[in-house]
């Protein structure tokens, strides 16, 4: 419940600033919360690789972390860009209609404690759903300590439905792909008829991770930090030669 606590509160205060900075601050730090979530995949791919290495995580995991920072390092420079943009629109509108101007300003307040509101509140969730997404990293790392995330129930409804379960990667397509491929027999069989992905099943590293059992019920329980934190899954998507066929297929296409 601690998280849920931080959250709730995180929320009232930047709703709080939005009634005090009001509709249109709020309505570009919307924009510029939208245009960093649309680049962070491509920025953070970057560097993912730099970062998994640094905290000894394993690469999958590595990617979801860089995502997440490329994403509040945009939010910050996107929003600072275009708070200054605002502030000298404001300027010119307060010279050009004068009393006009301070009477819209009450809506625009309770418009901007809204905004801002939902803004944080979608923020904060973002960034529970990359948490979710390393779970079980961060269990061995924090220890008892990764317990207020367990207890939290606005993370379990990240677990269930998480945002970034859509996030292409560049070798195996979305997420959700590759759970929905590893428990879905139909799918399976489509998949198995696709010459690109029967080049791929039949190379003899992915024939003998076929045998890991862990990483079979990761798939069947849909438990996508598990696969992320798998260390046979993750060698062998290192592989010059398995990224190469995974190149050819996106799991997405696979319906």
């Amino acid at each position: 419940m601690v998280v849920d606590i931080l959250v709730l509160g995180l929320t009232m205060l930047f709703g709080l600033v939005g009634y005090l900075t009001g509709f249109w601050s709020q309505l570009v730090r919307l924009l510029a919360l939208l245009g960093a979530y649309l680049l962070a995949g491509t920025v953070g791919g970057a560097f993912a690789g730099s970062l998994a290495r640094g905290l000894e995580v394993p690469p999958l995991v590595g990617r979801m972390g860089a995502v997440g920072l490329a994403f509040l390092v945009l939010y910050l420079l996107l929003s600072t860009c275009g708070w200054a943009v605002l502030r000298s629109w404001r300027r010119r509108r307060r010279l050009r209609d004068g009393d006009a101007s301070r009477r819209r300003g009450q809506v625009d307040r309770w418009a901007g404690l809204a905004l801002g509101a939902a803004k944080v509140f979608v923020m904060l969730y973002l960034v529970l759903c990359v948490a979710v997404l390393a779970e079980k990293p961060l269990a061995r790392s924090l220890g008892r300590q990764a317990r207020v995330l367990r207890q939290s129930r606005l993370a379990a409804l990240a677990r269930r439905h998480n945002l970034l379960a859509g996030l292409h990667l560049p070798v195996v397509g979305n997420l959700e792909g590759l759970t929905r491929l590893a428990s879905d027999p139909a799918l399976q069989r489509k998949a198995a008829r696709d010459p690109r992905v029967r080049r791929l099943l039949e190379h003899p590293q992915v024939r003998a991770l076929a045998g890991d059992r862990a990483l079979q019920a990761a798939a069947r329980r849909n438990d996508i930090s598990a696969l992320l934190a798998n260390p046979r899954l993750n060698r062998l998507l290192q592989d010059p030669e398995i990224r190469r066929l995974l190149q050819e297929i996106d799991l997405s296409d696979l319906h």
